[in-house]
């Protein structure tokens, strides 16, 4: 059994000593968001330690950035969560917001790295720490700032670390978000700076550790992850909504891109993950909210948390999937399941297959088997006479839509393939054979029709299973 977080709070949102937090079961965490009006969940800064699996996450007031606290769930098998008081709020008078960090063990302590938002002078952003003896309650610590920005980066933009130890440096590492005041030219301003430390509290700067750059352009590498996993190590960051990750053999680099480096689309926002056991990774980000709830508004800052397990492929590159034990739990009393296929084909048109009465919030598996060339194939979800959202498969361009999203360089769409498709309330969210994740917040549709179909093509759509959610 997991938990909800209900929030009392006083005319303030900034989270001080007199917020008042209480907890009420609910069934699972996955799309988990606070049931208090007008709070969400931000940045994920997931954590492993002695076979518990934690999830510090920013608690959002109102889509405004500022005035972030940390709140805290934790579990031993990823079903069953346990909820813990805030472990950081504002409680200093500089303190405009405490922003995304993360968490280390070290000599029977958990130390929380975090950055500070001020609003002295303009923006002003800094590094904080805080030590906790059980990883629940934290006691900020002195000195605050713990590290400012050097001059000639800036100090307005300087934040988000992520501190690891490193076995064969016997040192600790920090990396930053930041960027240089000046440079030869602007892509070449935004980068992680990296720090070293022997105890956690005296850090030295190292200079830049990388700059970065996607398919997307250039911009502040936010919410860094670094790890070790069998042999590879592993950058992840943020860029524009994305997550974005490299690959290198050595710590120092070179760090390279791997050709479909993006994680996850833009509405799986922030991926930051932590191990589970032995082999296993949990990435765990958060799903963004649309402006004035519709389709096609902008997004805006807190939501929803979403959890993908990672599975790392011979050549090392990552895959994020969904991760089984975080599904959404199913309403025993219906379940439709068909062994038969249906074969849509329709060599100069648009052509389909039409289910009914299939429930808003349900879970939907299938293969789907292109017998050919197509121009595209995929199924129209929450189909009804206001509208739809169209799930396509473009084989020839490696390219997966669900309504106004879409994610590229997605290849083996021209031979069989398996779908799992999750609507849940405004979500629906889809793995594509275990090997590409597609996300997206889908509010107005509520039709119950599913429509499987072809354009300029033959496909065969086998092994249906459609099971309703629990509400």
């Amino acid at each position: 059994m997991g938990w909800v977080l209900i929030l009392f709070f006083s005319c303030t949102p900034a989270f001080r000593e007199n917020f008042e937090p209480s907890v009420q079961p609910v069934e699972d965490l996955q799309y988990f968001k606070p049931q208090e009006e007008k709070y969400f969940a931000g940045d994920p800064m997931p954590f492993f330690h002695e076979g518990i699996f934690h999830v510090y996450w920013l608690l959002d007031y109102n889509h405004v950035p500022a005035g972030h606290a940390w709140a805290h769930f934790s579990t031993a098998d990823l079903q069953h969560w346990t909820h813990h008081p805030l472990a950081l709020t504002i409680t200093l008078p500089f303190e405009k917001s405490i922003c995304t960090g993360s968490v280390i063990f070290h000599n029977g302590l958990y130390y929380a790295f975090y950055a500070t938002r001020t609003q002295d002078n303009g923006r002003t952003e800094f590094v904080s720490y805080a030590k906790s003896s059980d990883g629940i309650s934290f006691i900020k610590q002195q000195p605050n700032p713990l590290i400012i920005a050097p001059q000639e980066y800036e100090s307005a933009h300087f934040r988000d670390p992520h501190v690891f130890y490193d076995d064969s440096s016997k040192k600790f590492h920090m990396l930053i978000t930041t960027a240089l005041r000046k440079a030869d030219l602007e892509k070449n301003r935004y980068c992680l700076l990296r720090y070293t430390s022997k105890d956690l509290i005296h850090w030295t700067c190292q200079g830049p550790f990388y700059y970065t750059g996607s398919d997307k352009g250039f911009a502040y590498p936010e919410c860094p992850d670094l790890f070790k996993w069998n042999g590879w190590y592993y950058l992840l960051f943020k860029i524009y909504g994305g997550t974005y990750y490299r690959m290198s053999h050595s710590l120092n680099g070179p760090f390279v891109a791997p050709p479909s480096d993006n994680l996850s689309n833009d509405y799986a926002m922030v991926l930051k993950t932590a191990p589970f056991g032995e082999q296993r990774r949990i990435a765990v980000g958060f799903i963004p909210s649309r402006a004035g709830n519709k389709d096609d508004g902008q997004w805006t800052y807190g939501g929803n948390l979403v959890f993908r397990e990672l599975v790392q492929k011979a050549d090392g590159t990552l895959a994020a999937v969904f991760c089984e034990e975080m599904m959404p739990a199913i309403d025993s009393g219906f379940h439709y399941e068909v062994q038969e296929e249906y074969c849509v084909d329709s060599p100069d048109r648009f052509a389909y297959y039409a289910l009914k009465n299939v429930p808003v919030n349900a879970r939907i598996r299938m293969k789907v088997d292109p017998m050919g060339p197509n121009t595209s194939t995929g199924m129209l979800l929450r189909y009804g006479e206001r509208g739809f959202y169209e799930l396509s498969f473009d084989a020839a361009a490696n390219k997966v839509n669900l309504g106004n999203t879409s994610i590229e360089r997605v290849k083996g769409l021209d031979v069989p393939f398996e779908v799992d498709v999750v609507m849940k309330h405004d979500i629906i969210d889809v793995c594509i054979d275990r090997r590409r994740c597609i996300l997206n917040r889908c509010p107005e549709q509520k039709g119950n029709q599913l429509l499987l179909f072809v354009h300029n093509g033959k496909v065969s759509f086998k092994n249906l299973i459609i099971e309703k959610l629990k509400e």
